[in-house]
């Protein structure tokens, strides 16, 4: 596996709605984790950046502990490999 990669994956997150900012918050505080939007029933989208395919499921997993979360989804997975120049 090569050191220079990166795996982006971005989720959609369902959490009850009163829960919200509080689990907001808590994923933004993630390592690689980022916010990209939030509706008012309780749906975020977060955009996660990790060296590796299992800190993915570590960070999902991470998530659907927190109080307040209902379900995770992820939607989209890539892998970014640098070229050597």
């Amino acid at each position: 596996m090569p050191a220079d990669q990166v795996h982006i994956s971005s989720l959609v997150v369902h959490v009850r709605p009163e829960c919200c900012a509080e689990a907001s918050a808590r994923i933004a505080a993630l390592a690689g984790a980022e916010i990209h939007g939030a509706s008012e029933t309780g749906k975020l989208v977060v955009v996660l950046e990790t060296a590796h395919e299992g800190d993915i499921l570590t960070q999902i997993n991470l998530i659907n502990e927190m109080p307040g979360i209902i379900t995770t989804s992820m939607i989209y997975h890539e892998i970014d490999i640098a070229e050597e120049a």
